[in-house]
């Protein structure tokens, strides 16, 4: 029995998604933000200049690598029968950096030919944004931070599972890795957009309801990804692009002007008063209709 490596896993039904399969799906999330003109404007701004389509590629492949480190058998070893793996259970984010290290130190490593190329996007910023990709949950990573031992089992070939995904790269990404000097952006304003865009990425791509378990290794996968986060990204309304324009000659603000009533608990938390209006407000901005909560001025003012 050969074992593939995971990304996402169900321990009640024994599902699971395949770890190419999830590192896709975050990565898609990731390039589809840089898409919307409100957070490619900001991801220009702190970079200090315009993104090339090359560059949003080699992005999407170092969000693409987030979770890298789920590869360890240690990590593998929580969805397996306990008796395959004897030793204490591992995380993946010290591991995707001892991964990576491994990789570029050692030419036998299956991912040494990937490491090669993406240093030569930019080493300091290849460094300075694979942590950031790889702090997604939130603590910032110690480049220092990692776990060196990668045994290789009967069961579990890490090193075949490696290979899957250096394919799947080279397919998903072909753009990323054409030759060329072209650096990645190296300002450290930049680098904290990009972590804050990869954290919310993975939130995104790690949502079951929209990316549905697909546990044998799919080659074209990318699309799939791709078309699943378009629908769930206009689906959550981070993407107006597809939302009804407002009509030809219709206000550019409308109004409900029926107060909302409060349910009862609502009273209790939070006691409207003269000063707050419970109506619910439309506006239209950019042709595109959005919903807006109102905001109380007096005494119960939000902040």
């Amino acid at each position: 029995m050969r074992l593939s490596a995971w990304g996402k896993m169900d321990r009640d039904t024994g599902s699971s998604h395949h770890l190419a399969h999830h590192l896709m799906d975050v990565a898609a999330v990731f390039q589809h933000f840089l898409e919307l003109p409100a957070f490619r404007d900001r991801a220009e701004k702190a970079a200090g200049g315009s993104l090339s389509e090359r560059t949003h590629a080699r992005l999407g492949v170092i969000v693409f690598l987030h979770d890298i480190g789920k590869l360890h058998p240690g990590f593998q070893a929580k969805g397996w029968p306990e008796e395959l793996w004897q030793r204490t259970k591992l995380g993946h984010v010290k591991e995707n950096l001892s991964f990576l290290k491994l990789a570029w130190d050692y030419p036998d490593h299956p991912f040494h030919g990937v490491t090669n190329v993406i240093s030569r996007w930019g080493t300091e910023a290849v460094v300075h944004l694979l942590c950031a990709s790889f702090s997604h949950h939130g603590r910032p990573l110690k480049p220092k931070e990692m776990y060196g031992d990668w045994p290789e089992l009967p069961h579990y070939n890490w090193r075949a599972e490696t290979e899957t995904i250096v394919d799947a790269l080279h397919r998903w990404f072909p753009d990323a890795f054409a030759k060329d000097d072209e650096q990645l952006p190296d300002d450290p304003p930049f680098s904290h957009f990009f972590a804050g865009l990869a954290a919310l990425a993975d939130w995104v791509g790690s949502d079951r309801r929209f990316f549905e378990f697909v546990t044998p290794f799919d080659p074209h996968y990318d699309q799939e990804a791709r078309d699943r986060v378009t629908k769930v990204l206009t689906a959550i309304g981070l993407d107006v692009r597809n939302l009804p324009r407002r009509p030809s000659g219709s206000p550019a603000r409308a109004g409900i002007e029926d107060p909302l009533r409060e349910a009862p608990h609502q009273r209790r938390v939070f006691p409207w008063g003269d000063s707050c209006s419970a109506s619910l407000t439309v506006t239209a901005s950019d042709n595109y209709y959005y919903r807006k909560q109102p905001v109380c001025m007096g005494k119960n003012r939000v902040p």
